[in-house]
């Protein structure tokens, strides 16, 4: 599969045009320039089956910040990466000074470069391929991104310039991946976390909050296992967030916390916990997602700061049955293979059988121990369990009079289930169906006991 790196300048339309050869809506798109900051895969569907894409950030403008010549870094990282450039400009503007400056930067790549003149908007502009031409790369090809006119002769293009080798990036929608979303408050640590597992660059990292705003999604290679790291816009308060563009970032990220296989809250240590991080972690639960709290910025701790940390953080998610936590530092690097051990262990436990003669001892126990209440002279009864889903992990539990079970004897259910099968960090759910009295056993009891004690009652001497 050739990997073609989609660049040009802010507000060409690229994401756009990235988002049609990928058909989904991955990259965000907005009239504002710069939304577009990380390097961006997806691989092609329809007639562009067999390409790869990258979505860059814009290029060719002149640098106003910090943050604008590492989006720079990031677009041209892109270019050195891929097989073949897609140039992406405004065939309506027209070529501009930057334009023409930014030949020279493609020139020396020595890779094949595919004009895309955007904006063509139905029309026919072919009397003004001169104007693009005289970049010495050939006649551009007329699309519109936005109404997909002129993809077909796209396709056409890119099959002919396509070079035979492979792409560099594996693809992230492999089966085989797991899927771990990074999420978190702004400015948690999630990019430079992200960075240090990759071992690279790969995606933006400043002090300034809400530097990220695709959900980047970065394959690597770990503990021989491949995984699909996802990197998530900040999230916070819904009231807090004015920004239009951020409230689309924080949807993605919402988006990718159902899409994964794992979540991990990265919790700034030095801040402390506050309800937000409470709340991202009650969505992961509630999604059914495995969840791990990544205690990050943790070195520079004092005992007792790391006491208060670990302390906080117990209160804030004390509404779930069990959870783990990894201290990390994802500036120097430290308890990433902790953090790792700690995936593999929790994947294992989402994955794990759960055998109906185990389930039902536990369910014995728990009821012997701490009996149902009685519920106006009716005592619910538990006859017995299986497993159900996953995703969330689920139990189903038959029995009588089981709408008369309190929210608190049912998480008392939970939370045993939780504790004996070593579910930490899996979400659990119990679902209860009423079954009729006459087919009911009770739980622990086999088919065949039941029937021989009605037997011996039935033929008992009178």
């Amino acid at each position: 599969m050739a990997l073609w790196a989609i660049v040009g300048r802010p507000n060409v339309g690229k994401s756009t045009l990235f988002n049609r050869l990928v058909r989904s809506s991955q990259a965000l798109v907005s009239a504002e320039p710069h939304l577009t900051r990380d390097r961006l895969y997806g691989s092609g569907r329809g007639v562009f089956a067999g390409q790869g894409f990258i979505d860059t950030g814009g290029v060719g403008a002149e640098p106003d910040s910090p943050l604008q010549e590492a989006i720079e870094r990031q677009s041209l990282e892109a270019v050195r990466e891929a097989d073949g450039i897609l140039w992406v400009l405004d065939g309506q503007s027209g070529l501009t000074g930057a334009d023409e400056a930014f030949t020279k930067t493609l020139r020396s790549t020595g890779k094949p470069v595919l004009l895309v003149a955007n904006k063509s908007e139905g029309r026919t502009w072919a009397e003004r391929d001169f104007d693009f031409t005289r970049l010495g790369m050939g006649p551009p090809v007329w699309v519109s991104a936005r109404k997909g006119d002129g993809l077909a002769v796209l396709a056409q293009a890119l099959a002919e310039s396509a070079s035979e080798s492979d792409a560099l990036e594996p693809d992230a929608s492999t089966g085989s991946s797991i899927r771990v979303a990074l999420i978190g408050r702004p400015n948690a640590g999630k990019s430079t976390l992200l960075n240090q597992l990759v071992g690279t660059e790969r995606v933006l990292t400043s002090e300034d909050p809400g530097t990220t705003r695709d959900a980047v999604e970065v394959p690597v290679a770990k503990q021989d296992r491949t995984w699909v790291i996802v990197d998530t816009a900040g999230i916070r308060s819904r009231t807090r967030v004015r920004d239009p563009r951020d409230r689309l970032a924080i949807a993605r990220s919402l988006q990718a916390i159902v899409r994964a296989t794992l979540v991990t809250l990265v919790v700034d240590a030095r801040a402390g916990g506050v309800d937000d991080d409470a709340r991202l972690a009650g969505i992961a639960y509630e999604t059914g997602r495995p969840l791990i709290v990544a205690l990050n910025k943790w070195d520079g701790l004092t005992r007792t700061e790391k006491t208060r940390a670990r302390r906080e953080m117990e209160r804030l998610l004390a509404f779930l049955p069990a959870f783990e936590w990894v201290p990390v530092s994802a500036l120097h690097g430290s308890g990433l293979g902790d953090l790792l051990a700690a995936w593999i262990q929790l994947a294992r436990r989402a994955g794990m059988p759960l055998p109906t003669p185990l389930i039902n001892r536990i369910l014995v126990d728990a009821i012997r121990e701490k009996p149902p209440p009685l519920v106006r002279r009716v005592r619910p009864k538990l006859r017995y369990a299986h497993a159900g889903g996953r995703m969330p992990l689920t139990v189903v539990v038959h029995g009588t009079h089981l709408a008369g079970l309190s929210s608190d004897y049912q998480r008392y259910l939970l939370n045993r289930l939780t504790l004996a099968l070593d579910l930490g960090g899996v979400p659990l759910k119990l679902e209860f169906r009423e079954s009729a009295a006459r087919h009911a056993h009770p739980v622990g009891a086999t088919r065949e006991t039941t029937r021989g004690a009605r037997n011996r009652k039935r033929h008992a001497p009178a």
